[in-house]
């Protein structure tokens, strides 16, 4: 039974850690600017309407599935502040496990 739920938990959190991921990176013909090379390396010359133009439509809302575990989380921290006694007894039983007692 245990292992079932883990196996659950564990591919669903695959799914959301996967719905979470970053979109891909932008081939360097896209990136704007020049690059320039000095001595200790290089670095890339970016004008201030290159600039404005990366950070065009850059700021989104997180996708749902980022936002579940947040929520998931919220209630349980709701849940644990009005009825503690469950995890009280689950502690209490590992401490005597542990013990012996």
């Amino acid at each position: 039974m245990m292992n079932k739920v883990f196996t659950g938990v564990l591919i669903v959190g695959a799914l959301m850690l996967a719905a979470c991921g970053a979109s891909p990176t932008p081939s360097s013909a896209d990136k704007p600017g020049k690059t320039v090379s000095v001595d200790g390396g290089t670095y890339t010359d970016i004008t201030v309407p290159e600039l404005e133009s990366m950070f065009e439509d850059k700021i989104q809302e997180a996708p749902l599935w980022c936002v579940v575990p947040l929520v998931i989380t919220a209630i349980l921290s709701v849940g644990l502040f009005f009825f503690p006694q469950p995890f009280f007894n689950l502690a209490s039983l590992a401490v005597q496990t542990i013990i012996g007692g």
